[in-house]
């Protein structure tokens, strides 16, 4: 099938492979960036601001492992999800004085701007937040999708319509997940792809 075809070459052809045999790094990496980086109900807003300064910086540290920058990537927009979600009930506290029309999002920014070193404009946290979405959105909740996409899914992210990637990645995810998976049932390993997921 034609869309079939187009959603492979998002994938790397060595990506079964690779994550099995480095596996319990990828896992360990995930595992410390979530207990490090993300928020609870109790979470403050000065915490809030420093999670999501350390996620950012690791997104664009370009010396960190593509995998590890994109898991920062998702990572990123769980944090901005729930700073948001602690942003509204400090709000409504009135714990936070905001101005007439600014929603949580210009709130979040407007906190940042004050806890980071850098200066992020409206759009460079906007074209952040998107991206890191989409990212999200592609990886289904899976560590080896996030590990398996290809240079050309990250550039598809970045120029893309967005419905247009998603369109074409959803169409086909279910039959390469079931691919990969009878892959994976006949290759001996300690860890199939279908076991690990971003819980």
């Amino acid at each position: 099938m034609a869309g079939a075809a187009s959603l492979e070459r998002l994938v790397r052809d060595d990506a079964l492979t690779l994550f099995e045999a480095e596996f319990q790094q990828i896992s360990a990496f995930w595992s410390t960036l979530s207990l490090d980086t993300s928020l609870t109900a109790a979470s403050s807003i000065e915490e809030a601001v420093s999670s999501l300064k350390a996620v950012n910086d690791m997104i664009a540290n370009t010396s960190m492992l593509y995998w590890q920058r994109r898991l920062a990537q998702i990572q990123f927009s769980r944090v901005v999800r729930s700073f948001e979600q602690i942003i509204g009930r400090q709000s409504k506290a009135g714990r936070i004085k905001r101005r007439r029309g600014h929603g949580n999002a210009t709130v979040l920014l407007e906190l940042c701007r004050q806890g980071w070193q850098w200066q992020p404009s409206m759009g460079d946290i906007q074209h952040r937040k998107r991206l890191c979405l989409r990212w999200s959105i592609l990886a289904g909740g899976s560590l080896f999708l996030a590990f398996a996409y290809s240079e050309r899914a990250d550039h598809m992210m970045q120029v893309s319509c967005p419905l247009k990637a998603t369109s074409l990645i959803f169409s086909d995810l279910l039959q390469l997940q079931s691919r990969l998976f009878l892959q994976s049932q006949s290759t001996p390993s300690n860890q199939s792809a279908d076991d690990a997921d971003l819980s």
